[in-house]
């Protein structure tokens, strides 16, 4: 039987919440490299990432699962929608005029 991922990632997320609380979440290596596999995701899809910068600033919240869905997953979808903003403007324009001329959202 394949274990679950995502029982997998919120026992390793509430371990390390019990150890040190959100910021011992936030300094894992584990955190940096969902964040990292998220960042490439939004890069590599601009319709998504569009949708992500028409949040603005707003703080994005989850209700449900554990400790990180409700906590680390919002703080990281939020911090990569800030890089996106603050280093890859140049490529955003360029995909979302992409995204026009194609007749897309």
């Amino acid at each position: 039987m394949v274990p679950n991922v995502d029982n997998i990632i919120t026992d390793f997320f509430e371990q390390k919440w019990n150890q040190g609380g959100v910021e011992n979440v936030l300094n894992s290596t584990a955190y940096h490299i969902i964040r990292e596999i998220m960042l490439q995701s939004f890069l590599q899809n601009p319709g998504a990432t569009k949708r992500l910068l028409s949040t603005g600033d707003a703080i994005i919240t989850h209700e449900k699962g554990g400790i990180y869905w409700k906590d680390a997953f919002p703080h990281a979808l939020m911090s990569v929608r800030d890089e996106i903003r603050e280093n890859y403007d140049n490529l955003v324009q360029f995909e979302n005029s992409a995204i026009t001329l194609l007749g897309g959202d």
